[in-house]
């Protein structure tokens, strides 16, 4: 059962990984922080040491990036404020690696009641048989209301890190990453595939795992 909970907790927050893993990737953590004296309130900025990034190349990965945020949380974070820098690069013949922070405030803007995994629960109760049952079941459902009240209209400023890697002579054929770090070692992965993976929500999943995690509670305090 403890297993169950973790897991519906992850689902439920959102990108727990994702923002779990940011602020250790690479041992960057000043990229939090990210000279703050010269950001725009909406925007980009190339830092000095990023020779080889153009600004059209920096607009158009601001924007990609600000678009991919509103579109995997539209309905459920209001994505506002965003500012991107561009921190430094490296160098290796003629491949280009660009380390970036963009950051932006989440805001909550669905109801706890109206997430996949707990209409799931709903849909789950009305199916028991027992007025103990459903009243077990009403409990259970109360108390991830509970864990999820916080977050509606709560706002984070939450930081991605972001790698770009692109050849000299080839300014226009770049690749955007995101930097997984596990036990120390860090993996580039292709940030749309690391987004649809870890990020994107899975509604008809999440209703069937409210559903189980239900029945298995019920199931749970009948036998005790």
């Amino acid at each position: 059962m403890a297993a169950i909970a973790v897991c519906l907790l992850l689902v439920l927050t959102g990108c727990g990984t994702m923002q779990a893993d940011i602020t250790k990737t690479g041992g960057r953590e000043e990229s939090n922080t990210a000279d703050n004296r010269h950001l725009k309130t909406e925007g980009w900025r190339i830092q000095d040491g990023c020779e080889h990034l153009s600004e059209d190349m920096a607009r158009e990965i601001y924007e990609k990036i600000l678009t991919m945020q509103q579109e995997t949380y539209q309905g459920i974070q209001k994505v506002e404020n965003s500012r991107m820098v561009f921190l430094d690069e490296e160098k290796n013949g003629r491949k280009v690696t660009v380390r970036a922070v963009f950051e932006a405030d989440w805001t909550g803007i669905r109801k706890p009641g109206d997430h996949p995994m707990i209409q799931g629960m709903y849909k789950a109760r009305d199916g028991l048989a027992t007025a103990k049952e459903k009243k077990a079941a009403d409990e259970y459902i109360q108390g991830w209301l509970a864990e999820l009240e916080p977050q509606y209209q709560e706002t984070q400023r939450v930081p991605w890190q972001i790698v770009v890697q692109f050849q000299e002579t080839d300014t226009e054929g770049y690749r955007l990453y995101y930097p997984f770090v596990q036990e120390s070692k860090e993996t580039l992965v292709p940030l749309e595939q690391y987004v649809q993976e870890h990020c994107k929500e899975d509604a008809k999943e999440q209703r069937k795992m409210g559903k189980r995690a239900l029945v298995e509670n019920v199931q749970m305090d009948r036998s005790m």
